[in-house]
């Protein structure tokens, strides 16, 4: 018993010192895994930093761009609000201008300036019931003045003859060609006749209808012709037919303020109270402006 004892203590020193050494073993793990979980915390604390300043450059440069983009606005909106004023400005300009001129040439043509203005302010009123332009119905005023009608029968004739032009849908430079060469040869002749019924007026029917009312007896449309060849038929004569087309009852009575209706018409006229604003603009600075251009004549003169 006594010699058992040794190999007993042996053995009990083995598995302890087998116990330490798992004990060491096991410390050392412990160890290395807190090492490294203290260094992947140090890890992650440098990449939350690295991201925290990413972060903050990228909300810097966005409050740049921010900064810049409203900028940009806002030069662009100054810009813009310049360039309109500048393009309102040289439309007032040009209107008035053009407005100044075409009075002025109708004063010449004929040969008075009050009763110039007077036909071009009623042409104004006119125009804002009527498919045309102010600037188209000044036009054709002067174009029937070249052709002498009376100045009296201006504004009545150039009326009349946009009626028809607006009922018809043919242009009134031909209205206007054929009239007046009727009024210059002061009377009805076969190329003038020609023209008409190109244009869409059977002028030959209504002339024999008013022949016949007026003679009592029936005019053929044969004896029409026959007529214009003897050159029998006046321009009093034409200007009656023409009259009691565009009369009340006729078929072409108040035909621009009809046409003027239509979105085509709305919108001529809408143009035209825009630029009869301007034109008011522009008289009412009209001094300003004419100095403004004489100032820089004479800058550039000298």
């Amino acid at each position: 018993n006594n010699s058992k004892v040794p190999i007993v203590t042996a053995k009990a020193n083995k598995v302890n010192a087998s116990i330490v050494q798992q004990e060491a073993l096991a410390q050392e793990r412990l160890t290395q895994a807190k090492i490294r979980t203290e260094k992947a915390q140090l890890q992650l604390e440098a990449a939350q930093r690295k991201g925290t300043a990413t972060t903050k450059a990228h909300t810097s440069a966005y409050s740049k761009q921010a900064g810049m983009l409203d900028s940009l606005k806002r030069s662009f909106a100054a810009y813009t609000g310049l360039f309109a004023v500048a393009r309102i400005v040289t439309k007032i300009r040009e209107i008035t201008g053009e407005f100044e001129l075409q009075r002025v040439a109708l004063g010449a043509i004929i040969q008075d300036k009050v009763r110039a203005d007077q036909l071009f302010y009623q042409i104004q009123a006119k125009a804002l019931e009527s498919p045309f332009q102010i600037k188209e119905l000044v036009t054709y005023t002067k174009q029937l003045a070249a052709y002498r009608i009376e100045t009296e029968q201006l504004f009545d004739t150039t009326m009349r003859l946009a009626d028809i032009s607006a009922g018809l849908g043919v242009e009134m430079d031909r209205l206007i060609l054929a009239y007046g060469q009727v009024k210059a040869a002061s009377v009805l002749r076969g190329q003038e006749l020609r023209q008409f019924t190109e244009a869409g007026i059977p002028l030959v029917q209504l002339l024999a209808q008013k022949f016949t009312a007026l003679n009592g007896t029936l005019v053929t449309t044969g004896d029409v012709f026959k007529l214009i060849s003897e050159r029998a038929v006046s321009f009093e004569m034409v200007k009656e037919i023409f009259e009691d087309m565009t009369n009340e009852g006729g078929i072409f009575y108040d035909m621009q303020r009809i046409q003027s209706k239509t979105l085509a018409g709305s919108w001529s006229n809408l143009k035209d109270a825009a630029d009869l604003a301007f034109n008011e603009i522009g008289q009412s600075q009209y001094g300003v402006m004419k100095g403004t251009v004489d100032v820089t004549k004479t800058i550039l003169t000298n």
